[in-house]
């Protein structure tokens, strides 16, 4: 039986809610095998985002949820998650509990080069300290048919990632990895006032 692969975005913003969670299983664990993968968007810009047909000069083909932060600037710069034309995944969760500048730029940076340059998860892993290892912080997870893996990207170049061929990984917007967790400087909490805390990656 042919495998089952599955992206899917589910975009929603609520009162009461403001982590993005991202989450994939794969292998055994679905009925089917392949890779289920899920995430949601509790962003205040959604009437500033759109899907979007990339052709890099150079690299794969892909398409991206585009967004603008502010809708001052030009186009639609920053990307949220994307699939490319052999099916790798990345979708992201913005560190928001790490004080930095720039981060949309950052956060695409990372991922438009994955989408535009790999075609697994395998030959991602391969490159990790060259990919990770930008202080370019970011929450990342990174799916194919047979591959997940889940990245903690810190500053100075600190990097965390968790991989799996049966199995579940998920995550929310704090860093997890204990040499990370001292760079979460902001506490997130929602309008009831109540903290969110982090999903531990399993």
């Amino acid at each position: 039986m042919q495998k089952l692969f599955c992206f899917l975005i589910l975009m929603m913003s609520t009162a009461s809610v403001i982590a993005c969670t991202t989450w994939a299983s794969v292998g055994a664990v679905n009925q089917h095998g392949g890779v289920l993968l899920v995430k949601n968007r509790d962003g205040s810009h959604h009437s500033r985002e759109k899907l979007a047909l990339v052709t890099p000069r150079h690299g794969y083909k892909y398409l991206g949820l585009m967004y603008n932060t502010t809708g001052n600037t030009a186009g639609f710069p920053y990307i949220s998650a994307g699939i490319n034309q052999y099916n790798l995944v990345v979708v992201n969760n913005a560190a928001s509990t790490v004080s930095t500048t720039h981060r949309d730029a950052g956060e695409s940076k990372t991922m438009t080069t994955i989408l535009a340059h790999y075609h697994s998860v395998t030959q991602v892993l391969k490159d990790q300290q060259k990919l990770f290892s930008t202080g370019l912080v970011n929450n990342l997870l990174i799916a194919d048919q047979h591959r997940i893996a889940l990245v903690e990207m810190g500053k100075h170049g600190v990097y965390c990632v968790w991989s799996k061929t049966s199995g579940y990984l998920y995550h929310t917007n704090q860093f997890e990895c204990k040499k990370l967790q001292s760079q979460n400087k902001h506490i997130i909490v929602p309008p009831n006032n109540q903290t969110v805390f982090a999903r531990r990656a399993p």
